[in-house]
């Protein structure tokens, strides 16, 4: 997988393209982390490793709201049946 474009999304964050095509945003601790620049490889490890980190990021933003609206229970009842359904 050729990173093939670096694009800025915000202040802190920047849109990666793999191949030409759009595939996720890191923050720009999560490139230095990764050593993710224009131009170079990524490797399964690596992409395997951040689609990991986006994943628990999604989960953590679906449970904001609950959490704020229901409380600490509630969000915590719903990331439990999210880890039943998980692979």
């Amino acid at each position: 997988m050729l990173i093939t474009d670096i694009a800025s999304f915000d202040k802190n964050r920047r849109r990666i393209y793999i191949d030409y095509e759009y595939a996720f945003p890191l923050y720009l601790s999560e490139l230095k982390k990764f050593g993710i620049k224009s131009g170079t490889e990524l490797s399964e490890d690596i992409y395997a490793e951040i689609i990991g980190i986006l994943e628990r990021r999604v989960k953590e933003r679906i449970l904001y709201l609950p959490r704020r609206i229901y409380g600490k229970s509630c969000a915590d009842r719903v990331m439990s049946a999210l880890s039943r359904t998980e692979p």
